[in-house]
């Protein structure tokens, strides 16, 4: 029974290793072993599973060729190897099989394959790869031994008590060959091809044209009296049996019949007690441990013996092999280059150790199951988790990152988020009021549809922002660039189209002549938004936006929009942020030259201001972007930056003129609403008063009638508001009309809460409307370049008093102040004809020396 169970285990053996044989080499399939569980705590593989919506980024796995030669160890080891690569590291592992061990130091110095995992070493070998050449990598030994021997079935030697059959002296003795098949019995092996294993053809140039080795001691008539010795493959420890053979005159001759075929011969042999088999096996192997084999002892090892032998010399005077071989320490083979390109990989082939346990459970697992090497693997590791955990290596900085992405429910998200909502609920806000108001003097004055042009360009600015919150998609990522750039071109293309018409309306005389209406401004704005849009349009097309991943730390990346590396996309990309980088410089240039012109509602004061503060939000956030500093910090400055600007434009452009239209008509419907009560006014109306003389006070206090030609004019007590601004409050100030010896008007603060002003030239004062009039009594219109005042003096004939010295004093004035301005503009190369010109306005009213100073409080 014992002798069937070995037959059966052997065919099942060969009928899987015959298609290892057939064909060399052949891929092997590397299926998965070991459960996600397992693998995860190791961290190599991409998780499969956690925290909702997270995810992973990984490094390209490596590519490895691992070689496993046509014998049942190194295939489980070979197995063993790839399944954690695969399973654990996630490496793409290819499992080559080699019939035999012939090349296998060639095959990873040439990249054949790139690691054997179980090499019997030969010395000669490996001083020539890893030594001289340094092609080959020594990955340190295996753990388990191997041993070449000779072997002999057992139930012979037994039956056969008076023979020493186990000697190499018995092959020899005639009573031994005797038991021994003779020559030629046993079919030889061939190759696919249908030629013999050996033969000089094949390489082995100690082979007999009939593909047996035979010594000298059984050439001729002597080969009837020789026996066969059964060896696998003539690469298997090439020449050194036929070279034994010869050195101690053994009468056998080599028989090469075949790996599989091998076992077979010796599974019906292992019974036999009548007749006798001799051949070439290893251990550790399946056969030695299923069939019932005595080793042959030869002489001991030496390596004085080893060195005598040559393979390329078998058979020939002078080279000589006469020892048993060694018990060999098996090793992994490497390309040596692999170390650099593969480090981690390197780390684990190298750490891989089996104990001779080890190896034996496996085959023994094997040879149980049918001859299953992939299942005998798997349960290995499945069952020896603790013996080889420590071969993993630790995963490289970067290898394996999670996702880090601004969050909406994150702070900082919440923060852009709430202020994106209010900037974009005041702004349809105002586009609203903006619509009710049109037409509204004072918003018709500053041009309603630029106005309402920024409010939209401020629009897609908020969108853009809230964009930005979102994960990065193809649709994002056009739409983010599409709201950035719209809504830039509108808001810095309106402001432009505004600071060049206060440039035209107040600057160079011959331009001011152009006709630059509102409808030709917004032709212009309209080609430049019909450009932009063109530019879009084609950056869409070539740059293919798309989302990319940006390496933030060594465990974690985020996703940020990218676009194609094509030359079209770079130029389009460069021309969209050529032309609004031109847009935003034009008008900051603008911006600062018309920052002090006195236009009517201080336009070009708040056009100036709005230009700053883009500027300054552009000079933040573009070097933060470009230092690479972490992307919350970017994203952070970036729109809160963004927001800020986006608030001071929409304040200063959109909602300032609005809510001063909105006062206006409410001043307009009901004047009372803002006159001013006696107690908002330091001291009562009955301390008004004006008084004429030559020192400024020295009048009496009791009401007298001005003399339009005195030298000095004075009011006491006066109230005065400003005309424009949201916030309008009423100020006592003290009035003082210089007549001679040059005209000058003073404005002296009776609290103290602002420093008095003087002015010299472009000064003219008119009667407010009736409305007004009856509202807020004794009250007449002073204006100072474009400021405009609502003075309170003692009554009515009193402001009409003050109207008519105001405009006789300043007459000559205006005319020679308006003089010089138009020479200091022609002799600058430009013609200023208008107050408050845009050359004129570096030297604002000239503060210490023209039109205007500063008093003391006092």
């Amino acid at each position: 029974m014992n002798q069937i169970r070995v037959y059966i285990r052997l065919a099942t053996l060969l009928v899987a290793v015959w298609m290892v044989n057939a064909a060399a080499p052949i891929q092997l399939q590397v299926p998965s072993c070991l459960p996600a569980n397992v693998v995860k705590r190791f961290g190599w593989q991409t998780p499969t599973s956690g925290i909702a919506g997270q995810s992973f980024l990984q490094q390209p796995p490596a590519n490895v060729i691992l070689e496993s030669d046509g014998w049942a160890s190194a295939n489980l080891t070979g197995y063993v190897a790839a399944m954690l690569l695969n399973d654990v590291m996630g490496v793409n592992v290819t499992l080559m099989q080699y019939p035999g061990s012939r090349n296998s130091y060639v095959r990873p110095s040439t990249g054949e394959v790139q690691v054997n995992v179980e090499i019997w070493p030969k010395q000669s070998l490996y001083t020539q790869y890893v030594t001289q050449d340094g092609t080959d990598a020594d990955f340190g030994l295996l753990g388990y031994v191997g041993k070449i021997s000779w072997y002999i079935n057992t139930a012979v030697a037994n039956a056969n008590p008076n023979i020493i059959m186990d000697s190499w002296r018995s092959f020899s003795q005639q009573a031994v060959l005797n038991l021994l098949p003779p020559v030629g019995s046993t079919p030889l092996k061939r190759n696919a091809k249908g030629d013999l294993l050996c033969t000089s053809a094949a390489g082995y140039n100690f082979c007999g044209t009939d593909g047996y080795f035979t010594p000298p001691q059984c050439q001729g008539a002597l080969r009837s009296q020789c026996r066969e010795f059964w060896h696998p493959d003539p690469s298997y420890s090439q020449g050194q049996n036929e070279q034994r053979i010869v050195t101690l005159g053994l009468k056998l001759v080599v028989a090469y019949v075949g790996y599989d075929e091998i076992q077979t011969l010796f599974a019906a042999c292992a019974g036999q007690s009548a007749t006798a088999c001799v051949g070439y096996w290893w251990k550790p192997e399946v056969l030695p441990s299923i069939a019932d084999l005595t080793t042959v002892n030869l002489p001991p090892y030496t390596a004085t013996c080893f060195s005598q032998f040559d393979y390329n010399k078998v058979g020939q005077v002078g080279n000589s092999l006469s020892c048993d071989w060694p018990i060999i320490a098996l090793m992994k083979l490497g390309q040596a280059s692999l170390g650099t390109t593969a480090p981690q990989v390197t780390m684990l082939l190298k750490s891989i150790s089996f104990s001779d346990i080890d190896i034996n459970l496996m085959l023994a697992d094997y040879a149980q199951h049918g001859s299953d090497t992939i299942g005998a693997a798997c349960r290995w590791l499945t069952a020896n988790q603790n013996g080889w955990q420590s071969w993993i290596p630790k995963t490289p900085p970067g290898y394996l990152r999670s996702l880090d992405q601004i969050s909406p429910g994150e702070a900082v998200a919440i923060v852009v988020l709430i202020l994106a909502a209010l900037l974009l609920a005041l702004v349809i806000s105002l586009l609203v009021c903006l619509y009710k108001l049109r037409l509204a003097p004072l918003v018709i004055a500053q041009a309603p549809p630029f106005i309402a042009a920024i409010a939209v360009g401020v629009l897609f600015i908020g969108l853009d922002v809230i964009l930005e919150t979102l994960t990065p998609t193809s649709a994002v990522c056009t739409l983010q660039t599409w709201a950035m750039y719209l809504g830039g071109f509108l808001v810095l293309g309106s402001i432009f189209i505004k600071t060049i018409r206060i440039r035209l309306i107040f600057g160079n005389q011959k331009l001011r002549k152009m006709n630059l209406k509102t409808a030709r401004a917004l032709a212009v704005l309209g080609g430049i938004m019909t450009m932009a849009i063109l530019l879009l349009v084609a950056w869409t097309l070539t740059a293919q936006p798309m989302p990319s991943t940006s390496i933030v730390s060594d465990t974690t990346f985020t996703y940020s929009c990218d676009t194609s590396d094509s030359m079209a996309s770079k130029v389009i990309t460069l021309l969209l942020f050529v032309s609004l980088s031109v847009l935003f410089v034009s008008d900051v240039v603008l911006g600062f030259q018309v920052r002090n012109v006195d236009t009517m509602y201080n336009e070009s004061k708040y056009i100036a201001n709005a230009t700053y503060a883009i500027l300054i939000a552009a000079a933040i956030a573009l070097p933060v972007a470009r230092l690479g500093v972490h992307f919350r910090v970017n994203y952070m400055v970036k729109n809160l930056l963004t927001e800020i600007a986006a608030f001071t434009v929409v304040g200063m452009l959109v909602a300032r003129p609005l809510v001063e239209a909105y006062v206006a008509e409410k001043q307009k419907e009901n004047p009372s609403v803002f006159t001013p009560q006696l107690r908002m006014v330091r001291g009562s109306r009955a301390n008004r008063k004006s008084i004429a003389g030559r020192v400024f006070g020295a009048a009496s206090p009791t009401e007298s009638k001005l003399n339009l030609d005195d030298a000095v004019i004075a009011g006491q007590g006066f109230a005065i508001q400003n005309q424009f601004g949201i916030f309008r409050p009423w100020t006592q100030v003290d009035l003082v009309l210089v007549q001679q010896p040059a005209p000058a008007i003073l404005i002296v603060p009776a609290d103290k809460s602002f420093q008095g002003r003087v002015f010299t030239a472009h000064v003219s004062a008119s009667l407010p409307p009736e409305a007004t009039q009856s509202s807020v009594p004794g009250t007449f219109l002073l204006t100072f370049r474009a400021k405009l005042f609502l003075v309170q003096a003692q009554d009515a004939s009193g402001a009409q008093m003050w109207v008519e010295a105001i405009n006789k004093c300043f007459t000559h004035a205006n005319l020679r102040a308006r003089k010089n301005t138009e020479s200091r503009g022609a002799a600058s190369g430009e013609n200023f004809s208008q107050p408050g010109s845009i050359k004129e306005s570096n030297n604002m009213i000239s503060d210490a020396n023209a039109s205007e100073k500063q008093l003391s409080p006092k």
